[in-house]
């Protein structure tokens, strides 16, 4: 009895993405929706555009080595590209379709979650929502 009462329970184990399935570019904001990030990674690297709502100039960094695990945990290790651009450590968790990660300086003294969706997906809402309310006008 039990026996079958512990093979009639299941546990779904979510996979893990590889590299592969997070190669691309992602878009998103913070948790307080004052900063925007866009995030381009290719299987060497990639790059990272960051702007906030104080107006100033956007901040680009080169993504120099990224890594996903067993365990859906991301790492980008960056460089500042752009001369209003400081050192960034990024890290956080990796879906097929989103990318939830901490953005921080290096000294831990600052940190802000931003949550990032695959661009063309966004982009794919954004038509579908335009052409909707266009069929109204």
């Amino acid at each position: 009895m039990f026996v079958s009462a512990a093979v009639g329970l299941s546990r779904v184990i979510p996979v893990a993405p590889k590299r592969d399935d997070i190669l691309g570019t992602w878009l998103g904001f913070s948790s307080e929706l004052r900063d925007f990030c866009r995030i381009v990674l290719k299987s060497q690297g990639g790059i990272i555009a960051h702007s906030s709502d104080s107006g100033e100039e956007p901040k680009l960094y080169r993504i120099d080595k990224w890594a996903v695990d067993s365990r859906s945990q991301v790492t980008m290790r960056t460089s500042p590209i752009s001369s209003n651009a400081y050192p960034i450590i990024i890290e956080g968790r990796a879906t097929f379709s989103s990318l939830e990660v901490r953005i921080m300086g290096p000294e831990g003294g600052w940190r802000k979650e931003v949550a990032l969706r695959k661009e063309a997906l966004v982009r794919g809402r954004i038509s579908s929502l335009e052409q909707s309310m266009q069929k109204l006008e």
